[in-house]
């Protein structure tokens, strides 16, 4: 198994969970009612599944800066694909370290935490859509 495909499945898992903190984000808010799952349970699983997926963004981050700088790339061999990738998840990365400042130290600012769930999330599938999905579908 080569660096690219745990990279892939590492991206694809950190798009899983941010997909479970959405759900579980949008039960605890009342907009959908399907979850089985006790309030305080909810919010147990939620704050355990934002620290999971922070932690793994931080874990492909680190492999992906090993393989960059392992290869020696520059900027200029970049392609638009992968240049696009690299800015999605620094900010990706911003946003869920920026979420937690916010929720333990910032707590007056708590009111952005909804709206940077939603960027966190979205920036997830970019970068899923701009690596992940390219090595599963076999296009480098």
């Amino acid at each position: 198994m080569t660096m690219h495909w745990i990279k892939s499945i590492l991206t694809t898992l950190a798009l899983a969970l941010g997909l479970a903190q959405l759900l579980s984000m949008a039960q605890l808010r009342g907009w959908i009612g399907f979850l089985p799952i006790p309030k305080k349970a909810l919010l147990r699983l939620h704050r355990w599944g934002g620290i999971a997926a922070l932690a793994v963004v931080l874990l492909v981050l680190g492999l992906c800066l090993y393989v960059y700088f392992d290869q020696g790339w520059t900027l200029s061999g970049f392609s638009l694909r992968l240049l696009l990738h690299a800015i999605l998840g620094a900010l990706a990365t911003l946003v869920l370290l920026a979420k937690v400042v916010i929720t333990n130290r910032l707590r007056r600012l708590l009111r952005w935490n909804t709206a940077l769930g939603i960027a966190a999330g979205l920036l997830l599938l970019g970068l899923f859509l701009t690596s992940a999905l390219w090595h599963f579908i076999g296009i480098e």
